[in-house]
């Protein structure tokens, strides 16, 4: 395919693997991809200093996108090109509206991820274990009250809220959605697990973040390559011309992908790009 001049990715259950990281062979394979001049894009829910820290020293990398969309920064020299975040009233009042469906929520301030405590409480009943746990604790800033915002202002940057969903009470997933709907119509809610919901700026989606890099890189639907899992992933899947699915996707991804790979953990995405734009696959 020789006319792919853009790939932009998912990281997490599509690019990483169980343990959140870059395998060795996903990096050989993004290394001949962008020696080929092609723009690889990571685009994730992570915040921005989430992101694996391999795409920030490749330079050839043009841009990264986080938070969903809510943050595009150039790679080579750290600006911010595009800023799509929360106001701090907005997150008060959400927080203190659905307090009582589901306190499990984490909220991304000026790069740095702040979770309540009872996230790790109740591990157990969430389903937190291995992997997952070892990188809340490595990544999050543990609060006991959602009172810790009044430290920051209007002028703070926040990313994105998120909640993390009991596994064995899907009815709140359902009663916390429609209370958000409700009562706050014009955010963007969408998840990227089947587990959480992801609350972001209404133009913060990825499928937004996709359309400003086509115009940056001049490219056309036709030259895009998209990969994902998930319910976030969904937006910018449908404006590229390849869309790559790993076996761990939701349905709905699989059926609009064009391209099925492997598990992510089996490097499935790695593995699919590879033979689709690389002229020997895996050498």
């Amino acid at each position: 395919m020789n006319d792919v001049r853009m790939i932009i990715s998912d990281l997490d259950f599509t690019l990483l693997n169980c343990q959140f990281a870059l395998s060795e062979e996903t990096k050989r394979v993004l290394t001949q991809v962008i020696a080929k001049g092609i723009a690889f894009i990571p685009c994730s829910s992570r915040a921005m200093s989430d992101i694996p820290q391999w795409f920030r020293e490749q330079k050839e990398i043009p841009y990264i996108v986080a938070s969903n969309g809510a943050l595009i920064m150039r790679n080579h020299d750290g600006k911010l090109c595009v800023k799509h975040t929360l106001a701090l009233s907005q997150v008060k009042k959400i927080l203190a509206a659905v307090n009582r469906i589901n306190p499990y929520w984490s909220c991304s301030i000026n790069g740095k991820l702040h979770s309540h405590l009872r996230i790790i409480d109740d591990r157990e009943a969430l389903d937190i274990r291995g992997s997952y746990l070892e990188n809340i604790l490595k990544t999050r800033i543990l609060e006991s009250e959602p009172s810790f915002l009044d430290a920051y202002s209007e002028e703070d940057t926040i990313e994105k809220l998120h909640f993390i969903i009991n596994p064995e009470q899907p009815q709140e997933k359902q009663a916390l959605l429609d209370q958000l709907a409700a009562e706050f119509p014009d955010l963007h809610i969408s998840s990227s697990h089947p587990k959480n919901i992801e609350i972001t700026h209404p133009q913060a989606t990825k499928g937004a973040a996709l359309r400003w890099l086509m115009e940056q890189l001049n490219c056309t639907k036709e030259q895009v390559m998209a990969c994902g899992d998930n319910e976030n992933d969904i937006s910018m899947l449908e404006l590229a011309e390849y869309r790559i699915s790993v076996a761990n996707a939701t349905q709905q991804v699989k059926n609009i992908a064009n391209y099925h790979g492997e598990d992510h953990d089996k490097e499935g995405c790695a593995k699919m790009i590879a033979s689709l734009v690389l002229e020997d696959g895996l050498v």
